[in-house]
C-alpha cells in the first residue's frame, strides 16, 4: 500500500490514460480527437471543444504500463487488464491528469466529468473526478 505524505488540500485532481498507434505526432492525436468528438468546422461547439482537445493535449507524457503501475494508488489489477488489453499492439501510451485548482475553467470541467472513446485508432479513458 502506497501512502500519500505532505500538503493534502481540498482540491481535486482525476487522471486519464490515452493509447494510439504507435508514431502518431500531437496534430494527429488532435485530429483523431476532433473525428472521435465529431467535429466540423461548421459544429456549433467548435470553439469549447478545440479547448478541450488543447487542454488534454496540452496535458500529454508519454509513459508505460509498467510505470504507471510502479506510480499508481489504484489497484494493481486495473494496469493488469490494460496491459492484457495492449500488450502485444504497435501503440504509445499517454497519461494526463486534470486539476481543479489550475485556474483554466475547461480544465475544472474535464476534471469533473468523463470522457470515454475506445476504437482500433484511439482509446482515450477518463473517468470525471469528484
Amino acid at each position: 500500500m502506497k501512502k500519500r505524505n505532505g500538503f493534502v488540500s481540498n482540491s481535486s485532481s482525476s487522471s486519464f490514460l490515452m493509447v494510439v498507434k504507435r508514431g502518431l505526432d500531437k496534430t494527429k492525436i488532435r485530429e483523431l480527437l476532433k473525428t472521435k468528438m465529431r467535429l466540423t468546422e461548421n459544429s456549433f461547439a467548435i470553439e469549447i471543444s478545440n479547448r478541450i482537445i488543447e487542454c488534454i493535449i496540452r496535458k500529454l507524457k508519454e509513459t508505460s504500463i509498467t510505470k504507471l503501475k510502479e506510480d499508481s494508488f489504484e489497484d494493481g489489477d486495473y494496469y493488469d487488464n490494460i496491459t492484457k488489453k495492449f500488450q502485444n499492439l504497435n501503440v504509445d501510451i499517454y497519461e494526463g491528469r486534470f486539476c481543479d485548482d489550475s485556474g483554466n475553467s475547461i480544465e475544472t470541467f474535464l476534471c469533473e466529468e468523463s470522457l470515454n472513446f475506445e476504437d482500433e485508432d484511439l482509446y482515450f479513458e477518463h473517468e470525471g473526478g469528484y
